[in-house]
């Protein structure tokens, strides 16, 4: 993209915050001091105006990928933009944006799919109309959780961006445009845990993110999500991302960029003192090494380096050894997630084929825990924090088993697959890692975080790649031009 296509892009992007802060300004004062109706109308008309005009830029002049691209990297402040000082939940704004932009620009439903409707798309509706209705028979609709849980930890938006990602990031340039938009998302969550947990505080903005009344885990890094797990997850998909950048990249100083950004989030993953994270982001790192052939030769140094960035940490950091060795013997957790397992399995048996409904799992499980032998029931008010056991409680087993089968086929066959071009290797090796901690981290957490979900499943359609009978179906037509050849991917060093 030219720099004046990517001044359009932040120009446009720019008038929609100016217009929502301004809105927000000008609005609050009014309505508190009591000014007059007419003035607030007046205002508003003016600044949903601006707004409007950033809307058009976007639409017309720029590649739905900038759109998308911040969308998903801004979904880290999502539930918290009031928090950061924004009215404007902007990540659903320029997600939304990329979707009507390409939507714009495409002639037939394989522009906006990357190809024909595939198996796994009818099996993501049918699950989606499936808990829209059982949120709406259950009474669930109206609660702000159950409504941001269809949206962002099913997800509606997740499984959008899957379906889209194949047209959106069709070549090397707009699929750089994610990977170098997430290497900066990277360096903010590493420099915001780094100093969130390590000090100065002061420093961290937007300041939320620092204050101990606000979510929770406010003695480790937790990010703008407010929750450690949710930092943890999110750093090491985009060190994925970051080292993607590195290997691809032809310019230096982006390799150099992209690496130190990958060992920055790093060092904040062991700062989350979360054992989930820490387990599944070795997990991750080594079934994406053992994964092919290419990157098996990496095994040794990178898990050397890996050993030693751990135990320098323990060592250098002031205090940290103690708070992991209190983490590693805090047994309080693990007592939560076995009496909230067990009172899954049982409303399971209940209610097998229907389940109980979509969010209500927290309102009905006091009734289905058990004292245990050997530990105390602690609470009663918990999330389901295994994510499987979850949807099956609320969704019942059938519909349970249509949306782990549509993950296989989605996350499975774009890791699996042998059919993608030759320069989406690098994407399928990054797919193993992120989808290896994703499901280990969805065994003991609730996964209520846009930005961890969402990137999921925009990765594995991008990895997947278009669908390849539409391509050989363009190829093989009468008078249709041979392809370019892809790129090959720059050789990986060992980092």
């Amino acid at each position: 993209m030219s720099r004046r296509s990517l001044a359009t892009a932040l120009v446009g992007i720019g008038a929609l915050a100016i217009a929502g802060l301004a809105l927000s300004a000008w609005v609050d004062p009014l309505v508190t001091d009591g000014g007059s109706t007419g003035a607030v109308a007046t205002a508003g008309h003016v600044l949903l105006a601006l707004a409007g005009v950033g809307v058009a830029i976007i639409l017309l002049r720029v590649d739905p990928a900038w759109a998308l691209s911040f969308g998903v990297a801004a979904a880290i402040f999502n539930g918290n933009w009031d928090l950061a000082g924004s009215p404007v939940p902007f990540d659903r704004l320029l997600i939304g944006l990329g979707v009507l932009a390409l939507l714009l620009r495409a002639r037939r439903v394989e522009d906006v799919l990357g190809g024909a409707p595939r198996p796994v798309h009818w099996m993501l509706l049918l699950v989606s109309v499936y808990a829209l209705f059982s949120a709406v028979f259950s009474g669930t609709l109206d609660s702000q959780t159950a409504r941001y849980g269809l949206v962002d930890q099913l997800g509606f938006v997740p499984f959008v961006l899957f379906a889209i990602g194949p047209a959106v990031y069709n070549d090397e340039r707009r699929r750089r445009i994610l990977l170098g938009t997430l290497t900066v998302v990277g360096a903010y969550l590493a420099y915001t845990s780094i100093l969130g947990h390590l000090g100065p505080r002061s420093l961290v903005f937007p300041n939320y993110i620092v204050d101990p009344s606000v979510g929770i885990h406010a003695d480790r890094a937790r990010g703008p999500f407010v929750a450690a797990a949710g930092d943890g997850l999110a750093l090491f998909e985009c060190a994925v991302a970051a080292v993607l950048l590195a290997v691809t990249a032809g310019e230096r100083w982006v390799r150099r960029s992209g690496i130190a950004v990958a060992l920055a989030c790093g060092l904040s993953i062991e700062l989350t003192l979360t054992r989930s994270v820490w387990i599944a982001s070795a997990a991750g790192l080594l079934v994406a090494l053992l994964a092919t052939r290419q990157t098996r030769r990496y095994l040794v140094p990178v898990v050397a380096a890996a050993v030693i960035a751990v135990f320098g940490a323990l060592a250098v950091i002031p205090g940290f050894q103690s708070e992991a060795e209190n983490r590693v013997n805090d047994d309080k957790p693990v007592w939560d997630r076995q009496n909230i397992n067990g009172a899954a399995l049982r409303m399971i048996e209940a209610r097998p084929l229907l389940g109980f409904g979509w969010g209500t799992f927290q309102r009905n499980n006091a009734g289905y825990q058990r004292l245990a032998a050997d530990h105390p029931i602690t609470r009663a008010d918990l999330d389901e924090h295994n994510v499987f056991l979850a949807r099956a409680v609320e969704l019942g087993l059938p519909t349970t088993a249509v949306w782990i089968l549509a993950l296989v086929l989605a996350v499975g066959s774009a890791c699996l697959s042998k059919r993608g071009p030759p320069d989406l290797f690098g994407w399928r090796v990054g797919l193993v890692a992120i989808a290896a901690q994703w499901l280990v981290v969805a065994n003991t957490v609730p996964l209520a975080f846009a930005f961890p979900n969402a990137l999921l499943w925009l990765w594995a359609g991008i990895a997947f790649g278009p669908r390849q009978a539409a391509v050989t179906a363009r190829e093989t037509a009468p008078g249709t031009p041979p392809a370019p050849a892809p790129a090959p991917m720059r050789p990986q060093p060992a980092v």
